[in-house]
């Protein structure tokens, strides 16, 4: 059931205009009565009955005017409280997302987690250096979330045990865990670095770049433009063939020989005399 309050101006009203209708009634009662019977009051009440119908007339529109403005103002509140209801509602369907993606985002960490322990060691290490206590604290983590249970009590510690543990990793924990010289989130990103190991370099062992150098091209001082179609500007030397070069030594050979000896042949022979 609502309980509706009512307006102070419209309760003064109210009572005032009962107040004139219960003079109108009495003016009618006069009305219908004896004239002789009346007394000098009752006969000026009568002659006042125009003064109190125009008062209930304007009580009435006071009231019906005040009704129209109470139903704006109900429809107005109806609108804000629809609208502090549906920002309400917004607030909330937005609080449950963040909650269901931060939920969702610590599973994902937790089956992250249980996978990396269960990994082989060599497969979860592979070449990558982790000091003893780093390993410590892998085996004992493995060894305490995934170790015999000999009977149902430890099986239930260790689901207690899991939780907290998944809990401390996920939010970073700065304490110690327990029995080990790591704290929870220098595990955690250890577990992370584990499992994204750094890229190594393509090219040797000193990191060098494998983006590959940009070749540059000698640039030409003609203003003409190249044409690869064109025949080349530098001509190829000519190789000679080695038979023909060959030939034309022993040839110049034989006649610088020949003329040496006719040379001595001259000079051997003997003079003829002159006859005078």
């Amino acid at each position: 059931m609502i309980c509706t309050i009512e307006n102070p101006i419209e309760a003064l009203i109210n009572k005032r205009l009962r107040t004139q209708r219960k003079r109108m009634t009495k003016i009618e009662n006069y009305e219908a009565a004896d004239k002789s019977t009346l007394n000098q009051d009752q006969i000026e009440a009568i002659g006042r009955k125009p003064e109190v119908s125009y008062l209930i007339k304007e009580f009435e529109e006071v009231l019906k005017q005040l009704a129209v403005i109470e139903g704006e103002q109900q429809v107005q509140e109806q609108k804000a409280a629809e609208e502090r209801l549906a920002e309400t509602n917004r607030l909330l369907q937005e609080k449950r997302a963040e909650v269901e993606l931060e939920a969702q985002a610590a599973q994902n960490h937790l089956h992250l987690v249980n996978y990396a322990l269960n990994m082989h060691w060599p497969s979860l290490i592979g070449r990558q250096s982790i000091n003893e206590a780093e390993f410590n604290a892998l085996v004992l983590a493995k060894n305490s979330l995934f170790g015999p249970f000999v009977d149902v009590q430890s099986a239930s510690a260790s689901v207690e045990f899991s939780r907290h543990f998944h809990e401390k990793m996920y939010n970073k924990s700065q304490e110690l865990f327990q029995g080990s010289l790591l704290t929870f989130a220098q595990l955690d990103d250890l577990i992370v670095r584990l499992l994204n190991p750094p890229a190594e370099p393509k090219f040797g062992m000193f990191g060098v770049s494998s983006e590959p150098e940009p070749i540059s091209f000698p640039t030409t001082q003609s203003s003409e433009s190249i044409n690869f179609l064109s025949e080349p500007i530098v001509q190829e030397p000519v190789l000679e063939d080695p038979v023909e070069v060959l030939e034309e030594k022993v040839n110049k050979l034989v006649i610088v020989k020949a003329h040496d000896e006719k040379k001595k042949k001259k000079s051997t022979s003997p003079k003829k005399k002159v006859v005078s």
